[in-house]
């Protein structure tokens, strides 16, 4: 009697989580190529996840996390099927997301934790919404004010003081101002860091750019390019800068967006990390309103309105794959 599917796919999971230990041995490989040689559908599903290890940085498991999933895999019981089927790729999407966050925390005069939304006042009186996961450091010495958004978003009311102006920056882009009220959100590795402006008027240049400082007013967004993109330019855009900054209300809008960057989107707000394993599907539209303090209620909703099939794995890990 073969197994079923997710039978197949748990133990496929074990066995990647067990070759990735940091004491895995020679015979735990050898008894992993056995049980792949056993049928077809083993090799598939283990070749399948291996794939979403290395996608999600390859991070090896700590020394001694080998026998828990020893036991586990060697056990035939319910409890191994339900707790801990993923408990190996659960616990890497943990460690790839702590990333190089401990720095940034470290270094931080503000931050918030992931799917907090915090408003701090700054030494100017400015005030500062910090979204999800955001660190923020201030340099407001001798007239100066300055802040850098070291990662997250970050949304400024900025007190008008002509002889000061302030400065908001990431690695990417500068953003100059008297008084006014925009927001910053620091790239990552699928998009450009961006300005955008919702009253006044901001300067916004490229750190160590060669060109000169772009002004953008309100209802505009300046896109800074990847750290990895050839083009040093800026792309401004207009945009609805309410809707950009809707997180500040506790609500994410999104008009035909594609399916892969809103997923991005809520996973700033989900500790854990969202893998879409179906590429095709990402660019799937989606509109809505959506709860920021409920995710996976954003989730499920996605799931019923679009092709897609979405199973949350030991709270940390959520895949989206076609149905």
């Amino acid at each position: 009697m073969s197994q079923p599917p997710s039978d197949i796919d748990e133990q496929a999971a074990l066995w990647v989580a067990r070759l990735q230990s940091a004491d895995a041995s020679a015979a735990d490989r050898v008894a992993c190529e056995r049980w792949c040689a056993q049928h077809p559908a083993h090799r598939v599903a283990y070749d399948s996840l291996r794939g979403l290890w290395g996608d999600m940085g390859a991070v090896p498991l700590p020394e001694g996390h080998l026998r828990s999933l020893r036991r586990r895999q060697d056990r035939r019981s319910v409890a191994q099927g339900a707790g801990g089927a993923l408990l190996g790729l659960a616990v890497l999407a943990v460690a790839v997301l702590q990333g190089p966050r401990w720095l940034d925390r470290w270094q931080a005069d503000y931050l918030t934790e992931v799917g907090q939304v915090a408003q701090v006042t700054l030494p100017d009186g400015s005030r500062a919404t910090l979204n999800s996961d955001t660190a923020l450091r201030l340099d407001f010495a001798a007239g100066a004010r300055r802040v850098e958004v070291l990662r997250g978003e970050a949304f400024f009311e900025v007190e008008h003081d002509p002889a000061h102006p302030f400065i908001a920056s990431d690695d990417r882009l500068t953003a100059r101002a008297v008084g006014t009220r925009y927001g910053l959100r620091h790239g990552d590795g699928t998009e450009g860091s961006d300005v955008t402006v919702e009253q006044g008027r901001v300067a916004v240049g490229l750190m160590g750019g060669t060109e000169g400082d772009i002004e953008l007013t309100a209802g505009q967004q300046a896109v800074a390019p990847r750290a990895d993109q050839p083009s040093s330019h800026i792309v401004v855009q207009a945009v609805d800068a309410v809707r950009e900054t809707s997180w500040r209300q506790g609500v994410l809008v999104f008009s035909h967006r594609p399916l892969r960057a809103v997923l991005d989107d809520l996973g700033r707000y989900r500790r854990g990390k969202i893998v879409l394993l179906d590429d095709e599907m990402g660019a799937l539209p989606v509109s809505g309103v959506f709860d920021l303090h409920d995710v996976d209620g954003a989730l499920a909703s996605i799931a019923q309105r679009l092709p897609v099939r979405v199973t949350v794995l030991a709270d940390r890990l959520v895949l989206v794959r076609a149905r």
